[in-house]
């Protein structure tokens, strides 16, 4: 599934070090927030699925990326907290009868329940 490889990318990006070069820009290309069409997913054309699908990744990452910025807590915390956030981000975002909603909701409880583990104090949010 396409989404899970989004999804890897995110994980390298929190298990990275900080680098302290230029600050990140508030946004991402604009390119990349490209807008869902309204409706429900059966009803978007299919040139308009995949980026919309993309560009939803894209804000979601932005959104939960700037909020683990100055994440204090253990690497294999943030990840596992930045992976879920994002993922119930998309999930979330997309249509209700998006085909990946079930499957991008389950890999948020994973790690979501993976960050429980790791620090039981870690309440697992409403998604």
């Amino acid at each position: 599934m396409r989404h899970r490889s989004l999804l890897a990318v995110v994980a390298l990006l929190a298990a990275a070090p900080p680098v302290a070069a230029a600050p990140l820009p508030d946004e991402p290309p604009s390119k990349w927030f490209v807008t869902p069409p309204p409706g429900p997913f059966a009803s978007w054309p299919d040139e308009a699925r995949g980026p919309a699908f993309k560009g939803t990744v894209a804000r979601c990452v932005a959104s939960e990326g700037k909020r683990f910025a100055d994440f204090a807590g253990s690497p294999v915390l943030k990840r596992e907290e930045l992976m879920g956030s994002v993922a119930a981000c998309v999930a979330g975002d997309m249509p209700e009868d998006w085909p990946g909603r079930a499957s991008m909701r389950d890999n948020a409880k994973t790690h979501f329940d993976a960050a429980h583990r790791i620090d039981p104090n870690f309440a697992v949010p409403a998604y």
